[in-house]
């Protein structure tokens, strides 16, 4: 990692994807990796504010060795916001694409501008992104004597929805509900007897009498008659929940 930074506005924090924790490290990640000059890479020129790149890529970058994979489909629908609101557009080839922030320069304008601006009362902090290979997974933005962390994205709760997720293909990891509900679980039971009861969720899905869980709160609200199933037909291959 090179010492170079990117500036953020202290507004960001009122943007209204800023809690949304993947589509704003999705957004930082891009503002971090996008060419600061135009650059040419295999003869093709890529602008100041682009990144070349695809989704697998991002979702490998975006993956933590301790994070539940995020899943190609999840970085799409993320990129699908951002281009929603305005803040990108993607072009796209059946080998990579093309992402460019729009109003790069509003995000990152040039030393010029910022010299020009450290003259009069500044409306933007320049905040410096500090990544060592210890703390890769745990990028800080530091603001003077503050410091803000970067919304946690895998705390348990998306390994447990990436199980669901095999059924569910729709499912919405970002609903309060299904990340609240699954929240409870790991609570009440811990992370792995959790993965257990989903894993096995989804193995008797379909069965006669099974109760029908593809979702984080339906796994909550049918864990009474989850675990009656369970307690019923006790499966010798799977371990005791």
């Amino acid at each position: 990692m090179d010492n170079s930074w990117i500036k953020l506005y202290r507004k960001i924090t009122q943007w209204e994807w800023f809690n949304d924790p993947l589509v704003f490290r999705l957004f930082i990640y891009l503002l971090l990796t996008a060419n600061s000059t135009d650059k040419k890479w295999q003869g093709i020129l890529i602008k100041r504010g682009q990144i070349i790149t695809s989704y697998s890529a991002l979702t490998r970058e975006l993956t933590g060795k301790q994070q539940a994979k995020i899943g190609v489909q999840r970085i799409r629908t993320a990129i699908t916001r951002l281009k929603s609101t305005g803040e990108l557009t993607v072009k796209t080839t059946n080998k990579y694409s093309i992402i460019t922030i729009l109003n790069y320069d509003s995000y990152q304008s040039t030393n010029r501008q910022a010299n020009r601006q450290a003259t009069g009362k500044q409306q933007a902090t320049n905040i410096q992104l500090t990544t060592t290979k210890e703390d890769k997974e745990d990028k800080k933005i530091r603001i003077k004597e503050d410091i803000i962390i970067l919304p946690p994205d895998g705390d348990g709760i998306n390994k447990v929805l990436d199980i669901l997720f095999k059924i569910n293909p729709t499912l919405n990891y970002e609903n309060k509900a299904n990340r609240e509900s699954v929240r409870w679980l790991i609570n009440k039971l811990g992370q792995e007897k959790t993965e257990q009861l989903t894993e096995y969720a989804i193995s008797i899905f379909g069965q006669q009498y099974a109760p029908v869980i593809t979702t984080g709160y339906q796994l909550k609200d049918k864990f009474s008659q989850l675990m009656a199933y369970y307690e019923k037909n006790k499966p010798k291959e799977i371990r005791s929940i």
